[in-house]
């Protein structure tokens, strides 16, 4: 991904370090866990991250034997048992299509007690196009739209950030909007 190896912007990190480290702090979308080892540096005391891949949770296990991983959907994490946990969802909504943002959304409203949700978003871009990368569909969801369909949550903070790319991908940055919610 792009944007491995590149810091939390400033205003990431200070919603980070205002959520209680005792509680538990879910990493939707983890990848091969590089965030998920990144936030457990940061003070707290347990770190999980999911991701849909198998090959990215056996990366993420490899790579980090200290810290939780499960393979499992967004969408069944309140199937797990998970409940007021803080969740931090970290540039993976363009990924998600159309269709099935309201279910991903949702699942993480049930699951919530603070969700600080930050993605690539450029306005005046179109609803979707193919990735630079991979030739995947990329998906450009308005803020509106995310704070719409999350409504049974509070939004505490809105903020849009530029986020660098790793140099060795052909983008050098990217816009990005950041969301933070509370119960």
């Amino acid at each position: 991904m792009p944007w491995f190896g590149i810091k939390f912007p400033n205003e990431i990190i200070a919603e980070l370090n205002e959520l209680e480290k005792e509680k538990t702090l879910l990493i939707p979308g983890c990848g091969t866990g590089e965030t998920a080892e990144t936030i457990k540096g940061m003070g707290f005391k347990e770190t999980i991250g999911t991701d849909t891949s198998e090959v990215a949770i056996e990366s993420a296990k490899k790579n980090f034997p200290g810290l939780e991983f499960k393979k499992t959907k967004t969408q069944e994490l309140h199937q797990m048992g998970f409940k007021d946990v803080n969740v931090f969802d970290w540039m993976n909504l363009h990924h998600i299509s159309k269709k099935k943002i309201v279910d991903y959304l949702s699942s993480l409203q049930i699951i919530c007690k603070t969700l600080i949700l930050s993605y690539i978003y450029e306005s005046g871009l179109v609803e979707s196009r193919p990735s630079i990368i991979t030739g995947d569909e990329c998906y450009n969801h308005k803020p509106d739209d995310v704070m719409r369909i999350l409504k049974k949550l509070n939004v505490k903070r809105q903020f849009s950030f530029e986020i660098k790319s790793n140099p060795k991908f052909k983008k050098i940055s990217y816009k990005a909007a950041a969301l933070v919610f509370r119960k």
